[in-house]
């Protein structure tokens, strides 16, 4: 009859109609998979670019952090008691680390001891072999370490070092100023008048005491100032490492969940086919 026709042509038009609606859902689901796997691999690829240039990065700045002296001689003789070079054993909060290494000078490069008597044995041992001018820092203090008075617009240089003791010790009367103008105004201000000797440093590096002031251009970077490069670099390093490995597992996953969607495409595409060829 021509209802029972009209049903039927009905009935086929629905399920050609849900064919079509499984194939366009099933392709959709292709482009995004792979517009994620592209985002994925992009991911990746940048991390990896990074990882590249901070394996360069960390490399350099340890060729330039090798000291070859009295004092790297005197570490590398595995003396008793000698804990390594200064700045090894210094962390400075970032964005003072030349105000630090202008404070310490030469210091910076001296060997760290932990006490006095290890101290004599290594000063007695360069003398010996003929190492040549060294340095050495006596890690214990045994003094008391007090800061200076407070003044606006300086911070004292113990807050924003962790060291041994001893090195503390030296920066006792130091305070560090954002600029040349703030140095100044600290000074007149608070530490002019002091009987105590208090040296001012910007973050720059200039230093200013109560008969010499000291600072200018053209100063290359201090091995503080390397070793906190250094450091930075190599535990941004270890972080893409670890994001590295993330995103490249994350690949792996989406190019999986792109091949189930390609498969369920080819199905859903192969069951309109067939439809057709029924109508045919």
């Amino acid at each position: 009859t021509l209802s029972a026709v009209e049903a039927e042509s009905e009935s086929t038009e629905e399920d050609q109609s849900g064919l079509n609606a499984a194939y366009e859902s099933a392709q959709q689901s292709v482009v995004a998979a792979d517009a994620e796997m592209d985002r994925l691999r992009d991911e990746l690829h940048t991390l990896e670019r990074e990882r590249d240039a901070l394996s360069a990065r960390t490399g350099a700045l340890s060729m330039a952090l090798d000291q070859k002296d009295g004092s790297a001689a005197l570490v590398g003789a595995k003396l008793a008691g000698i804990r390594g070079l200064v700045a090894e054993h210094v962390t400075v909060q970032p964005g003072y680390e030349a105000a630090i290494a202008a404070a310490l000078g030469s210091l910076a490069d001296a060997v760290l001891a932990e006490d006095m008597d290890a101290a004599a044995n290594a000063l007695a041992n360069a003398n010996s072999d003929e190492l040549g001018r060294v340095e050495i820092i006596v890690a214990d203090a045994s003094r008391k370490i007090s800061e200076p008075p407070a003044a606006a617009g300086v911070v004292p240089a113990l807050s924003v070092v962790k060291a041994p003791a001893g090195l503390l010790a030296l920066l006792a009367d130091t305070v560090v100023a954002d600029d040349i103008a703030a140095a100044q105004a600290a000074w007149k201000s608070t530490y002019k008048a002091l009987d105590r000797d208090v040296t001012v440093i910007t973050k720059d590096g200039d230093v200013l005491t109560r008969y010499v002031l000291r600072g200018g251009s053209g100063a290359k970077r201090s091995r503080i100032e390397l070793v906190a490069d250094r450091d930075a670099a190599q535990a941004r390093l270890d972080e893409v490492g670890v994001l590295s490995d993330k995103a490249r597992f994350a690949l792996a996953d989406q190019r999986a969940e792109a091949e189930v969607a390609k498969e369920r495409a080819s199905a859903a595409l192969a069951a309109l086919r067939a439809f057709d060829a029924q109508l045919a």
